[in-house]
Order: C-alpha cells, then sequence, then structure tokens
C-alpha cells in the first residue's frame, strides 16, 4: 500500500478523533495522547518490534513499557509535559491506535510525506490551542536556497521549534547532494512539545541524523553553562531560523546581562530587552568566521530609534548582506499583523579594517496568499534567491543595492535602506513645501463626550474627503477641549491635510488622505488624534497640490516604506524626508490637474456631509404619528 501524507493525515484524524470521542480526551489531551503513541511507533519501528506476534493481552503492556523507557533514555525532556510518562487512554484504545497503524512504516516514510500529514491534519484551531506558529513553507523555502547550505556545513536553528526550517534545509541538502552523504542538522528549542514535534516531523532515517537538545537558547549556550549539543562560539556554519519575538526579556532573569546588546550602558533606563536582538547576537556569536544567518526579525529591530545602540553591538560582529521585506499578511494566519523582514547576515572575517560591502534590499508584495490565508496568484517568493544572486537580472521583484557600506554599519544603516527601498530618489523632499507636520493626541476614554469640541478620528477620513457626520466618541469634554485651546499643533485649519499615521499593518498607512475643505459653522474649533498626522502647506504651497503629491503612489508607497515600530507607525519627521514626485511649488500640468479635481472633490464631499447632517437633524426633530 503506497501511503502519501493525505492517506497518513486521515489516519492521525481518525486515531485523535478516536481519543476525543470514545475516551472523552479535549482536543489538546488528545493531541498528546496521539504524540505519545507516535513516539512508541518510531522506537517500535527502529527496534523492528512486530506487534503481531505480541499475545493481544499482553500487546498494550508492552506499549506502555516500551513508551516509559524511550522517554526517559531518549527524549528525557518529554518528560516536562508528560511528568509520568504514561499513556492516558484505556487499553482498548491502545489496541485501536496498533491496529491503525500497524501497516505504516512511519520511520521509512519521506519527510515530505510525516511533515505535511502532520500540518494537515493540525487544523489553524488546534495550532493555535497548542501555541504552534510556523513560519509559511514558502518563505522557508527561499531563505534556505538564499543561504544556501552544504552537506559538509554544521547546520543549526537554535528556536527549531517543530523542526520547519530544518525539515526544508534536508530537502535542500537532499537535492544538492545526490551520492547520499550523510546529513546532519541540529536543533534546540526550550518548549518540550515542540521538539517532540520537531522530532518526529524529520524522523530517522539512514543518512539522516537530528541531533537536538531541549533548553533556553538564550541562557543555555554561554559558556559559563552546559552549553547544548556541544556547541560553542565559533563553531556553526549557518543558522537558519524565526526565534520568538515580542517577548521582552527582563533584567531579574540575568539574561541581559549575558549579552554585549543587553548590556545596561546600551539599555539606558530601559529594564528589558526584545528577545530577538538577543538571538541575532547568539547567532553571531555562534558562526565560525564568514558564517552564515538567515533569521526572520520584526521590522522594528531594523527600524526602532531606541534600539540604534543595540544595533551597533551586532554590527561589531558581523554585517547584514540582504534585507528582504515582507508583506504584512505573511503571519496572519498565526494571528499576529506584526511587520516582518528576513534578514541575511554574515559573520566578520578576522579582519573587517578594509572590507566594503553591499547591502541588497527586496521588497515582496506577494508571497502566495492573502491576510486570510487564501491562496494568491503571482507569489514573487520563488523569485528571490536568484535575484538576490543577481540583482541586474531581477525581475519581478524591487530590489536595490546599496555599495560601498563599512561592514561595522549596516545593521545601524538598514533603516535608511528600507526607507529608500525604491531605490534612490532625486529632486526635492516634501520638508520644503510643508509648514508644519505633526501627529495628534488620543484623548483618555473618560473625555469623550455627546458633544463639544469635535475630534477628528481615523473613520473621519473616507480618502476622498472627510466625512464630518457625528459617530461614537466624536467629541471631547469641555475641559479637555480648554487643554487643547491653549496647544496650537492640536487644532485643525481649513486647508490643512490629514493621513493615517498608525494601524496594525504597514498597507494601511497613508491610504486615506485628506483635506480640511471647510469646517462645519456649527463645530468651531476642531482637534485630531495620536493616529492621524497633519500637514500644512508652506507659503506659497498651494494645499490641494500638496494633497495630490502625498497622495501619489510613489509617495503613499515611499511612505510605507519609512514605517516604524512593532505595530505599524509613520512618524512625522521620517514623511518629510520622503520626496515629492515634483516642484509643488511650480507643479507640472498633471499634478496641476489632478489636484484641481481633488478640490472639487473636496468641496463635494463636505456638501454630502453636510446634506446628510441636515436631514438626519430634520428627521429627528420631525414627530411621528403613529399608525
Amino acid at each position: 500500500m503506497s501511503i502519501d501524507s493525505r492517506i497518513l493525515s486521515r489516519l492521525y484524524a481518525k486515531a485523535h478523533d478516536r481519543m476525543r470521542d470514545v475516551e472523552g480526551l479535549l482536543p489538546q489531551e488528545a493531541f498528546d495522547e496521539l504524540l505519545k503513541y507516535l513516539v512508541y511507533k518510531d522506537c517500535a519501528d527502529e527496534r523492528h518490534a512486530v506487534s503481531a506476534e505480541t499475545a493481544p493481552h499482553t500487546l498494550p503492556g508492552m506499549i506502555r513499557e516500551t513508551l516509559t523507557q524511550e522517554l526517559a533514555s531518549r527524549i528525557p525532556w518529554a518528560l516536562q509535559i508528560w511528568p509520568d510518562g504514561h499513556f492516558k487512554v484505556s487499553d482498548r484504545t491502545l489496541m485501536d491506535l496498533d491496529n491503525l497503524f500497524a501497516q505504516i512504516p512511519l520511520r521509512e516514510l519521506p519527510i515530505d510525506v510525516r511533515s505535511t500529514a502532520l500540518w494537515t491534519f493540525l487544523t489553524p484551531e488546534l495550532r493555535k490551542s497548542l501555541g504552534i506558529f510556523t513560519t509559511p513553507e514558502g518563505v522557508v523555502r527561499a531563505m534556505v536556497e538564499v543561504v544556501s547550505p552544504k552537506s559538509t556545513d554544521l547546520i543549526l536553528d537554535p528556536a527549531c521549534g517543530t523542526g520547519t526550517f530544518l525539515m526544508e534545509t534536508l530537502r535542500f541538502l537532499e537535492g544538492q547532494s545526490p551520492t547520499n552523504d550523510p546529513l546532519s542538522v541540529y536543533g534546540v528549542d526550550k518548549n518540550a512539545r515542540m521538539l517532540v514535534l520537531a522530532g518526529l516531523n524529520l524522523g530517522s532515517k539512514p543518512g539522516t541524523s537530528f541531533h537536538r537538545a531541549c533548553a533556553d537558547s538564550l541562557r543555555d549556550f554561554d559558556d559559563l553553562n552546559g552549553v547544548p549539543l556541544n556547541l560553542g562560539q565559533n563553531t556553526v556554519d549557518v543558522i537558519l531560523t524565526n526565534p520568538p519575538f515580542g517577548v521582552s526579556v527582563t533584567e531579574d532573569t540575568g539574561i541581559p546581562d549575558l549579552f554585549d546588546a543587553g548590556n545596561p550602558n546600551l539599555r539606558k533606563q530601559q529594564r528589558k530587552v526584545p528577545s530577538e536582538i538577543l538571538f541575532v547576537e547568539l547567532c553571531l556569536r555562534l558562526l565560525k568566521p564568514g558564517g552564515r544567518l538567515g533569521i526572520v526579525l520584526p521590522r522594528s529591530v531594523i527600524t526602532n530609534e531606541s534600539l540604534s545602540a543595540q544595533r551597533g553591538a551586532i554590527d561589531r560582529l558581523g554585517h547584514l548582506s540582504d534585507i528582504v521585506d515582507l508583506p504584512s499578511e505573511t503571519f496572519a494566519s498565526t494571528g499576529t499583523q506584526t511587520t516582518t523582514v528576513a534578514a541575511f547576515f554574515q559573520k566578520h572575517p578576522r579582519s573587517v579594517q578594509k572590507r566594503r560591502v553591499s547591502v541588497r534590499v527586496c521588497h515582496l508584495t506577494n508571497v502566495g496568499f492573502d491576510s486570510t490565508g487564501r491562496p494568491r496568484k503571482g507569489s514573487q517568493l520563488p523569485l528571490l534567491p536568484a535575484s538576490l544572486d543577481d540583482p541586474s537580472s531581477a525581475k519581478g521583484v524591487a530590489l536595490t543595492v546599496h555599495s560601498d557600506v563599512h561592514p561595522m554599519e549596516t545593521l545601524q544603516s538598514a533603516a535608511e535602506f528600507l526607507f529608500r527601498r525604491n531605490g534612490n530618489r532625486s529632486g526635492r523632499v516634501l520638508r520644503e513645501f510643508v509648514e508644519i507636520s505633526n501627529t495628534g493626541k488620543t484623548p483618555g476614554r473618560a473625555a469623550y463626550t455627546d458633544d463639544g469640541m469635535f475630534i477628528l478620528k481615523v473613520g473621519n477620513l473616507t480618502g476622498r474627503g472627510i466625512d464630518w457626520r457625528p459617530r461614537a466618541r466624536n467629541f471631547v469634554s469641555s475641559v479637555e477641549s480648554i487643554s487643547r485651546e491653549r496647544n496650537s499643533r492640536l487644532i485643525v485649519h481649513e486647508g490643512d491635510i490629514l493621513l493615517t499615521s498608525s494601524a496594525h499593518s504597514a498597507r494601511y498607512i497613508a491610504k486615506k488622505v485628506d483635506i480640511v475643505a471647510k469646517i462645519p459653522q456649527d463645530f468651531g474649533r476642531v482637534t485630531f488624534v495620536g493616529e492621524l498626522i497633519r500637514i500644512r502647506a508652506a507659503e506659497g504651497v498651494d494645499p490641494y497640490v500638496l494633497l495630490a503629491a502625498i497622495r501619489h503612489p510613489q509617495v503613499r508607497d515611499d511612505l510605507q516604506a519609512c514605517v516604524r515600530g512593532q505595530t505599524a507607525h509613520l512618524h512625522p519627521g521620517d514623511l518629510l524626508q520622503v520626496y515629492a514626485p515634483c516642484d509643488l511649488s511650480n507643479p507640472d500640468d498633471y499634478l496641476l490637474e489632478a489636484s484641481e479635481l481633488m478640490r472639487s472633490e473636496a468641496h463635494l464631499a463636505y456638501r454630502l456631509s453636510s446634506t446628510s447632517v441636515a436631514a438626519s437633524e430634520l428627521l429627528e426633530s420631525t414627530s411621528t404619528t403613529a399608525i
């Protein structure tokens, strides 16, 4: 019988349903029992144990005993999740499981079949409940191809999770090594359940070895402790990883003090350090001189101004060679809107004083699926490795090469490179045509009222003119109003331009840009929230010409490239550094014509909004007679 991933996935689902429905286990409990059985099965196949030769009444006992011995001798970290090392299901269910998988030689099945079957069986809901958040397969494959490991390399993932990067690495090496040379990969993770899954995904077959350890890489790779897998500094050729991020490592753990990037002098007044910063430093320390690193990082590692000193500490260890800016939907299926990059580093050789390097920046807009996880044609990921290898032949991706960079300044310069992702613009920047650029201020919840000073919010912007119809929390109290009256930078004037500056995803930044054509007479003074940037044209610049420039696709793309932070934030100062599409004090005919159309649009939007408000007020004031 030929076993493919679909058949094996159905068997997993059938076994899981049997334990959930008959044994009354919760989905996660049933999954753990399935894992235990697969651990036993893997061991039994290795020992060539034949269940049919065991008396039926003794088979459950043999299965239980084998599992206990296997956990204690070969994967003791599993006892962190199953302390007693025993099955929690009945003998009857163990017999059913053994009958179900009796003819399935798990150890002989290809990695593709085993791993695909497990992921097909693991529904998104079950993955989320188990805390399993994997890197999309296309991203992993592209990153492995960019790094291009060799069969002779010592390859490590210090946060391997379920082994996604290591599986793809083995597939890549098998394709590169038709002579069936022995292949080895190394993985470390502090989550015992993830490491058990990694072992089952990677499996055991002749010519392939998976060396693994359950450890906290940030703590246990310190030279003062027992080093996992006997790997210390300067011992690894290639690291491919997607470490946990969004986790702050606090001072009281003692971990920041183990790293240069966690040094108190760099932290200044901060008592915590982002884990991803420490992981980059850890990886570069483990690599041999010239070793390569491919790592998924939040964009904030590159763009957050508060991490400048930490970036300097990393620059002293290795240089950034490539940045791949990933679209927001890349990790949407995992429930996060964090904007990410795939970053590639090379550890410095012994001497770097006279070297100069290039940094390639690639911006992807399509990774093969949309924000809901549905397939999307035209993925740019397959084009990535060849484009980075030969930028002159890059097709279908936006790629810029920044040459002659000092190797100890690459990560510190990376934000500037990202902000110039469309190449080196020429001309005049927006600062030359803008008098004021600033964010507003979002009041506390208690400051909102049913009337008072009108506060413009993101919802009032349409991208086709401001909608002045009041809605929930569109007014602030008299106390809040008085405070804002004292700060002219929080008051909106006619002719001011407003755009979205803070959102869950970079694609919403500057998506809605509107001008204050006229302020409703009844409102008087108007203010605005902190999720908006207000721009006021400089003297001699038509505000509608400035509006047309901000709405220009090139400018919007450049503004989105300037996004900073774990969530998407556009800083007013960064906005001013973006190049205008032309001289706005002497616009070309196309921009001038567009600005006149936008002037008409804004005034029509004001009339429509005012008419709608008047009609609503009239209806509310009209008495009705019950029929």
